[in-house]
């Protein structure tokens, strides 16, 4: 072995990111910033990152929502 991969779901369990142990608003925060135009390459890749973020926090009455669009409400 050349070099050390972490396991797919190491992210959840690191402990600097407090994503398993931390307050509501972190994970929260970290799963809204995945779509964010800055992240995101485009509005398509938003959309799919937002559609597919929905499902986890949705067992406990939570999702991400759009809160303003920079460049204008995307195409219908």
């Amino acid at each position: 072995m050349n070099n050390y991969d972490p396991p797919d779901h190491w992210i959840f369990e690191d402990s600097r990111l407090e994503l398993s142990h931390g307050p509501d608003e972190v994970p929260l925060t970290f799963l809204a910033r995945m779509a964010h135009p800055e992240v995101a390459a485009d509005a398509d890749q938003a959309m799919r990152h937002v559609e597919a973020l929905n499902v986890l926090p949705a067992p406990d009455g939570w999702g991400p929502r759009a809160h303003e669009f920079l460049s204008g409400p995307p195409p219908v």
